[in-house]
């Protein structure tokens, strides 16, 4: 299975650039004393004048600093910027839901994909392995009988509530139940092997039993997981 960042949305993979830039209508430009507070600005200036001063997307004050933070168009005082979980002061970058803003580790353990392993949040850019429709961190990657971690190549059983199993532990508690024969195990598939497999798609969505057989053996794959990877794709190109 080839190790591959999780797929997310824009807003998800880059947030929102953090611009500083001058404040043209800061009270230091104002007539008048340069020690008045904000408050008595309000109070002191007319409502025409008082209106061209921007107000903070956080505390809904005027800003009268000299520099001023803009995030999505939103101008913020330094001091309100701040993550609305952990309260960090956010200088570069942050992520923004429903007008709250978030550093990256706390938005992507709110709101990113979760590892059904940990159930903590997936960032951006993280390498990660697949099952399914699953993401895992790649430590997190690993059988839950024995706790080997799965490799590439490595044949795993996906159960249920999302745990992985490795073949050999898979097997072994069947057969303690008695359950019947086992059923075959998921195999891995490299970035490589992905490519080759890919490629022949695009060339030919349903390829003879020929071509087939040719891939088998330019992948080293079984050719039941030639095929089936074939079905799976196409019904997946219907939906």
């Amino acid at each position: 299975m080839p190790l591959t960042p999780p797929s997310s949305s824009p807003e998800l993979s880059h947030g929102s650039g953090i611009t500083l830039v001058t404040n043209e209508n800061s009270y230091r430009m104002l007539p008048g004393p340069e020690d008045i507070d904000p408050i008595s600005l309000t109070r002191v200036l007319p409502p025409v004048l008082l209106s061209t001063i921007p107000r903070c997307a956080g505390c809904d004050g005027i800003i009268v600093d000299r520099f001023i933070l803009k995030v999505l168009e939103r101008p913020w005082h330094s001091q309100c910027l701040k993550c609305a979980d952990c309260s960090g002061r956010l200088i570069e970058r942050c992520y923004v839901r429903s007008g709250r803003v978030f550093c990256k580790e706390d938005f992507f353990r709110r709101f990113g994909s979760k590892c059904p392993t940990c159930e903590s949040g997936i960032a951006p850019g993280e390498i990660v392995r697949r099952a399914q429709d699953n993401v895992y961190h790649l430590p997190c990657f690993r059988c839950a009988g024995c706790s080997r971690q799965l490799d590439t190549g490595d044949e795993f059983y996906l159960l249920e509530d999302k745990k992985l199993l490795c073949k050999q532990d898979y097997e072994t508690a069947r057969a303690k139940d008695g359950d019947g024969p086992p059923k075959r195990p998921r195999t891995t598939i490299t970035a490589k092997q992905l490519d080759t497999l890919k490629s022949a798609y695009n060339a030919s969505p349903k390829p003879a039993r020929h071509i087939r057989e040719q891939l088998s053996q330019d992948t080293g794959l079984d050719m039941r997981v030639v095929q089936v990877w074939f079905q799976n794709r196409y019904e997946l190109s219907k939906l």
